[in-house]
């Protein structure tokens, strides 16, 4: 059910949150009426790459690696730039026209299906996820457990060798406004003035990195070590099995509950650099979290104006 975020996002444009699982084992929540999974298994490869409406699919890893060997027709996207580019004052996130010309010089419009895989750490393609859902992009997933567990599932057809192709053609945004997607952007301002409502009004807050970061053991470099007031930490490692994949929905699902985290209640992530919090965000969506937000800049930012409390 989408659902309109609060009024005190500075973001200029509301975003609309829904719940996205992938197809699992029986028992566990399928993916809402009208809304594509946000996880791709590496099983239903054969099944997706070969549907009539096949995705633009990106492959976020070094150019060696993506000259060795990568799915066929796969697009390399050079993370370090996009990355970069996400984080720099010159073009953030709210910059719609910028962030839709590198989405259409890829040959994505907002109604083309893309999958994005990284080698296997699924931060990477969750970043790349995250800014292409939040530029309007609505059938954007992420394949479970990136290259490494796809190559030994899939049959040599679907894997190519060499130089990337040809350009593909540039694809066409309607002028409006962002579209919904799955997740949120959440930006400093809005999450200030939430920490100052009063606590029933509050969002659920997800701390993504690692114990030693959210108690202030490990400072990361910044400025202040600590963890934003009333967040709860689930490290994002817990978010994956032992064979480097994301957690099914209902075990995702026991997970975040278990940390104390409602799926009725709106929910932000974040951790050092917007990776991180882009995982969970997705992992949280393909639970069945129904109001997910992700802020993006995440505790870099916050540690570094001394007018935000951190808690230790």
């Amino acid at each position: 059910m989408l659902r309109t975020l609060a009024a005190l996002l500075i973001v200029p444009l509301a975003f609309l949150l829904s719940a996205c699982a992938s197809r699992g084992p029986a028992g566990e929540r399928p993916p809402m009426a009208g809304r594509p999974p946000v996880v791709i298994e590496p099983e239903d490869l054969g099944r997706v790459l070969g549907s009539s409406r096949p995705p633009v699919v990106l492959d976020t890893r070094p150019l060696a690696d993506f000259e060795a060997a990568r799915l066929a027709g796969a697009r390399r996207i050079d993370l370090a730039e996009w990355g970069e580019r996400s984080r720099s004052k010159e073009s953030p996130l709210t910059d719609a026209a910028f962030w839709r010309g590198r989405a259409s010089a890829l040959g994505i419009g907002p109604n083309t299906p893309v999958l994005v895989y990284d080698a296997g750490g699924l931060t990477d393609a969750a970043r790349i996820w995250f800014i292409l859902q939040h530029i309007g992009v609505g059938d954007a997933s992420v394949l479970n457990g990136g290259f490494k567990a796809a190559r030994p599932l899939v049959s040599e057809g679907f894997i190519r060798s060499g130089p990337d192709g040809a350009a593909p053609a540039a694809a066409r945004w309607p002028d409006r406004a962002f579209g919904a997607g799955v997740v949120g952007l959440e930006e400093r301002e809005a999450l200030r003035q939430t920490l100052a409502a009063e606590a029933s009004a509050r969002p659920q807050i997800l701390d993504a990195r690692t114990v030693n970061e959210y108690t202030g053991a490990d400072p990361r470099g910044n400025p202040r070590g600590g963890r934003v007031p009333g967040a709860v930490n689930v490290p994002h490692a817990a978010l994956l099995n032992e064979q480097g994949r994301l957690r099914p929905p209902a075990e995702l699902r026991t997970l975040l509950t278990g940390a104390g985290l409602s799926p009725d209640r709106p929910m932000i992530t974040y951790c050092q650099s917007g990776g991180r919090a882009s995982l969970a965000a997705l992992a949280a969506a393909h639970a069945g979290f129904t109001d997910v937000r992700n802020y993006y800049m995440s505790f870099s930012e916050w540690s570094a104006d001394q007018s935000c409390p951190v808690d230790k």
